[in-house]
């Protein structure tokens, strides 16, 4: 396993830090054929806070105590014209286990390694109205995934081992499936979409740190056709990010 794509949230992260492993991929509906776009998040922050439930702390109630968020999180959803929509999940520390080698986090009773991926996400419309901290549209969503990773992207030196264990920069991040093979079923709003290989167009990546860069754009494909040939690009991907890394509270602008 790459150290990179591990659990970072230990020292002074545990009480102020985040970690989310990110999946994104293209599914075919079996009824119609469309190909549809989904995202898959496993998320923790603040886990050396837990409490018997998750802690929200934008509720007024936790910040005049000044509490910060404390939960872990399955997001899940898609995008699309008219069909945009995330669907989110919260469950107390306790129900969060790490496993380092090899990698396996759990939430709940679902996981995510660096081969295989399950889990299951539902909100009600009276929950997300009732529940506006949540962030959450309502819908359901369950997935069971194999991943083939099988182009990496490191970004070298900033973060190796030494400026992980310095904490330099306020938002780490790494691409261990850079293009990534997704093999499996998702379920969207009862609707089922088959996920291949060939068709899957997968990228898996992560980020950690003590906060969240702005600005942050990020745009990502792995389906790319030949002009000359009419054929599928082996091993071609791209991504393209914009950000303003902070190094030890200092800001690198320009830096995109």
């Amino acid at each position: 396993m790459n150290p990179r794509n591990a659990y970072m949230l230990k020292g002074v992260l545990k009480n102020r830090g985040y970690d989310w492993w990110w999946h994104s991929l293209i599914g075919v509906s079996r009824n119609t054929g469309e190909r549809q776009p989904f995202f898959i998040e496993y998320f923790v922050i603040n886990p050396g806070l837990g409490e018997p439930e998750p802690v929200f702390g934008q509720l007024p109630e936790n910040r005049a105590k000044g509490k910060k968020p404390s939960y872990a999180m399955l997001k899940a959803g898609t995008w699309g014209p008219g069909k945009a929509v995330q669907i989110h999940n919260y469950y107390p520390i306790r129900d969060f286990v790490v496993q380092d080698e090899p990698l396996k986090v759990s939430i709940g009773s679902y996981f995510v390694t660096e081969t295989h991926l399950e889990g299951h996400v539902k909100l009600t419309p009276e929950e997300a109205s009732a529940h506006p901290e949540y962030m959450s549209e309502a819908g359901e969503m369950s997935w069971d995934l194999e991943a083939d990773k099988t182009l990496s992207y490191s970004v070298g030196f900033g973060a190796s081992g030494l400026f992980r264990a310095l904490n330099a920069f306020e938002m780490f991040w790494h691409a261990q499936g850079m293009l990534t093979r997704y093999e499996g079923t998702i379920t969207f709003n009862g609707e089922i979409f088959d996920v291949t290989p060939e068709t899957s167009a997968g990228y898996q990546d992560k980020n950690w740190g003590q906060d969240y860069t702005n600005l942050w754009i990020w745009l990502n494909c792995n389906n790319f056709t030949s002009r000359a040939t009419g054929k599928k690009l082996p091993l071609t991907s791209l991504d393209v990010g914009g950000a303003e890394p902070v190094v030890w509270g200092w800001a690198l602008p320009r830096r995109r």
